[in-house]
């Protein structure tokens, strides 16, 4: 929970203040810690593999629909941004 909070609070304000990739990188730290103390790594790999872009398809769509505006650079204009992710 505390490194979730901790990822999400390097997001938001990262990619407010036009420095998108510190929370990005920030998860991507934690989830690579998260990996190395899970029991079963390889499987917690794939089910990230699988719900990421499933999530990352929805806030898209979202976003796409004018539902969302976020701040920061999203690709493509109609594509949730990274730090999103």
């Amino acid at each position: 929970f505390l490194a979730l909070q901790a990822s999400w609070v390097a997001c938001v304000p990262g990619a407010a203040h036009g420095r998108e990739w510190i929370g990005p990188l920030t998860a991507l730290a934690l989830f690579a810690a998260h990996l190395a103390l899970h029991r079963a790594p390889a499987a917690e790999l794939r089910l990230a593999l699988v719900v990421t872009p499933l999530g990352w398809a929805i806030d898209s769509a979202q976003h796409a629909a004018g539902w969302i505006d976020y701040a920061g650079w999203a690709p493509l204009g109609m594509l949730a941004p990274l730090w999103i992710v």
